[in-house]
């Protein structure tokens, strides 16, 4: 155990279990995190809940642990107990799911999260906080880090020091992340939290999911974090809009990644889609409307094509959720292929000139302004083309 002095910070953390062997008998670690006045009684746990029910977890047993924080003096001590499943060494996956919860320090008023780093990095370190791993760290497994708020603070913070250890962390995910009083946020009367602007090199993959547009009582924006892929949030409707008035949009972000976890749910989507009537049609419209001849109507029409097909294959799949789930696999191969469909029907359309394998009948020249390279990239679940210019060929070599 790990005894924390007289100050306080908040971090929420989730260890989720990923898939590689390992010789603590596990397969990895996800540790989830909450934010400010947080604690693992609510998202928390829902979430960890739902990780093991993810299309992709390997196995169907696992063991999850709360770590938390009990008084001890003048301070905390960091415990953990086993609350669900079975240990790591006589479960079929080996998967480890690790729910922090240092709700006792995370009011704001003293303690800020490097204090709370420095309480549970020892914590990860120790080859006997948690006797079940049999003499091992549960920094030895591959780890993904998931903190909301002032818990992304703590996790960038912790990833930071396991770096300085040694330890390569596999997956960091922030959601929404607000430092107090750091990374240009400005929030008096509170402690000053680690910086979460960063992915440190230590990190494998960071994802970071933020929005900026709150504006209730505590509802702290988000930032972006350099490093990381970043996914701008710019509309959660609904969600916790219909249960309280603190803190909706920060707490969306969360429950918009819970949603990633859960995907598949009884009341998804169609379960009379004809998919792969779907895909034909994808086939023909591509093949004959964006093939390499081309024209602004019959690439418009394609776009039309390509709207009316995503509309009616909707948000969420169909499918009970279970691996090898055929008909949420067709839905998913749908779902990418009209993504990639609708880049290229763009970049034509954007393209007004003729060019290699890229020929507009109606603008049949080639065009020195288009001597560029377009790249696509989603944001805010929108599709956004760029154009990169391409170095000019030498003289000798466009010769040959």
């Amino acid at each position: 155990m790990r005894r924390l002095g007289s100050r306080s910070g908040w971090v929420l953390l989730l260890l989720s279990l990923v898939t590689s062997p390992s010789p603590a008998h596990a397969s990895g670690v996800t540790l989830i995190t909450h934010g400010l006045n947080g604690n693992v009684d609510g998202w928390v746990t829902g979430m960890a809940d739902r990780i093991p029910n993810y299309s992709h977890f390997p196995g169907t047993n696992f063991s999850t642990y709360t770590l938390s924080f009990v008084p001890n003096g003048s301070g905390y001590l960091l415990t953990a107990a086993r609350v669900s499943g079975s240990p790591p060494a006589s479960t079929e996956s080996g998967e480890i799911i690790l729910k922090l919860d240092w709700s006792q320090l995370a009011d704001g008023n003293s303690y800020d999260t490097y204090q709370v780093t420095a309480a549970v990095l020892p914590a990860l370190l120790s080859t006997n906080f948690l006797p079940e791993f049999s003499g091992h760290a549960i920094a030895e497994l591959p780890l993904h880090l998931i903190g909301h708020s002032r818990g992304g603070s703590l996790i960038c913070e912790l990833s930071k020091q396991l770096g300085t250890n040694g330890i390569w962390v596999d997956h960091l995910t922030t959601l929404d992340p607000h430092p107090l009083n750091n990374d240009g946020n400005s929030d008096p009367f509170f402690p000053t939290d680690a910086p979460a602007s960063s992915a440190y090199v230590n990190v494998l993959f960071c994802d970071n999911y933020w929005q900026d547009f709150s504006g209730g009582f505590l509802d702290f924006n988000g930032e972006p974090v350099a490093g990381a892929y970043n996914r701008h949030l710019t509309s959660l409707s609904g969600g916790y809009e219909s249960v309280t008035s603190v803190a909706v949009e920060h707490s969306n972000v969360h429950l918009w990644y819970h949603g990633t976890l859960d995907l598949v749910t009884a009341d998804g989507g169609p379960s009379d889609l004809n998919t792969a009537a779907m895909i034909q049609t994808l086939q023909a419209t591509m093949a004959d409307d964006v093939g390499p001849f081309r024209t602004q109507a019959n690439l418009t029409r394609a776009r039309a094509t390509i709207d009316e097909l995503a509309a009616a294959l909707g948000e969420r799949p169909a499918g009970d959720g279970q691996p090898f789930d055929m008909r949420r696999i067709d839905w998913l191969d749908l779902r990418n292929a009209l993504l990639v469909a609708r880049i290229v029907t763009e970049a034509a359309l954007k393209r007004t000139e003729s060019r290699g394998a890229h020929q507009r009948e109606d603008f049949p020249g080639m065009v020195p302004d288009w001597q560029v390279n377009q790249t696509a990239r989603l944001s805010g679940g929108r599709l956004v083309l760029s154009s990169v210019p391409v170095a000019p060929v030498a003289a000798e070599v466009a010769a040959q």
